[in-house]
């Protein structure tokens, strides 16, 4: 099997919420009940109409307007991640899309647009660092995005999203079960997709 080298590291600060992304909590589903009880309020399940029918929670990303994906498009070319992470231990990279700002404001707009993800706290290092946060959205969600996003991207992400959207589904089974062909080949998408790294041109005047 080919590994990659030790000078390719994760981009990007994930957290474990793949699960939740591929299977998200219900409480944002349109066909559930909202119950008011003495500690909060809490959902209640969808009701299927055939009871044999088994519920599906998944959620699709939003159709993007063309402002709303040319100004995505901007924020992750300025201030987010296009890459191949490790989320859970023990479990083949998944393809994540990252948003890091210290406005809590704009990543709510991106969450409400894209209808998908997940917003968290990054860390703090020191009490004098503002706090920030990260808008994360993973797998064919992420996908999804990239999909509606790709044309408008302007740096090396650009390159990614193009890759990925060409070879990401092909190599990444749903039930997670690799050939060992399947897994030579996705070796060589990630080796290929860490490989497209910021250009810089120098100017001498």
């Amino acid at each position: 099997m080919l590994r990659r080298p030790a000078s390719h590291v994760d981009e990007g600060i994930v957290r474990t919420t793949l699960k939740s992304m591929e299977h998200p909590s219900p409480h944002l589903h349109h066909k559930g009940l909202w119950v008011m009880r003495s500690r909060g309020l809490f959902y209640r399940k969808p009701f299927c109409q055939n009871p044999r029918e088994k519920c599906m929670n998944y959620r699709k990303t939003n159709k993007l307007a063309l402002t709303d994906a040319a100004y995505l498009a901007g924020l992750i070319d300025g201030e987010g991640t296009i890459t191949l992470s490790r989320i859970n231990r023990n479990k083949y990279r998944a393809l994540v899309v990252t948003v890091s700002n210290t406005e809590l404001g704009i990543l709510q707009h991106v969450r409400a647009i894209t209808g998908v993800g997940k917003i968290t706290n990054k860390r703090i290092v020191k009490p004098t660092h503002t706090p920030s946060f990260t808008y994360q959205v993973a797998n064919r969600q992420a996908l999804d995005i990239l999909g509606q996003i790709a044309k408008y991207l302007r740096s090396h992400k650009a390159a990614r999203a193009h890759l990925a959207l060409k070879d990401y589904l092909s190599l990444t089974p749903r039930n997670g079960r690799y050939s060992t062909e399947q897994l030579a080949k996705r070796e060589l998408f990630i080796e290929r997709f860490f490989d497209i790294r910021p250009t810089t041109q120098a100017t001498l005047n």
